[in-house]
């Protein structure tokens, strides 16, 4: 069914998040660029030439700014996505050891579970609390792991909320913000 005012919102945080991703892409690229804050190649990397990190910080700022002036009833999530974003910034420039990020992940997945964020797909809460702090985490890890290959996390990241709107569109008031991945990419 068509929900005229949920989609309308909707539409809204996503053209906010993307503008807001793209105006400051191309000057966090330059701030990556002149700082030096390079991902160089490496064996398991599919770029041959220094690609500039921080890519996420767009993604990030656009996602908040959205957020904040379309869900103010979100207001604790972007808490969240900020300790998520620095994880995954302190990883990329220092390479944290697994038990670091797994911790960090875990932690912001029961605080997330702590805010409402549960599937309810059993009549087990305890069962849905383990499913979602599961799927929280392997999720995160398995986008890390795509960041690898320029790009095809965005891309990902992209499809996936669409597809997840399009079957269910009354998650589309937390997922349509988040879309503006692509851009960041430039």
């Amino acid at each position: 069914p068509f929900h005229g005012q949920t989609v309308l919102a909707d539409l809204q945080g996503f053209l906010i998040a993307t503008a807001v991703t793209v105006a400051v892409t191309i000057p966090i690229r330059r701030i990556a660029l002149g700082f030096g804050i390079l991902d160089n190649p490496g064996s398991h990397k599919s770029h041959s030439q220094p690609v500039p990190y921080l890519g996420g910080l767009a993604i990030w700022f656009g996602l908040v700014v959205a957020l904040a002036l379309t869900a103010p009833a979100l207001k604790r999530i972007p808490a969240l996505l900020t300790v998520l974003f620095v994880l995954g910034l302190v990883d990329d420039l220092f390479s944290a050891r697994v038990v670091v990020k797994l911790a960090v992940e875990l932690s912001v997945a029961i605080a997330a579970v702590g805010l409402g964020f549960t599937w309810q797909i059993t009549d087990s809460y305890p069962l849905n609390v383990g499913l979602t702090l599961l799927w929280m985490v392997a999720l995160t890890n398995a986008f890390n792991l795509l960041d690898n290959t320029d790009g095809l996390s965005s891309v990902v990241a992209s499809a996936g909320i669409v597809g997840m709107v399009l079957i269910t569109p009354g998650t589309a008031s937390v997922a349509t913000p988040v879309d503006p991945v692509a851009p960041a990419h430039v």
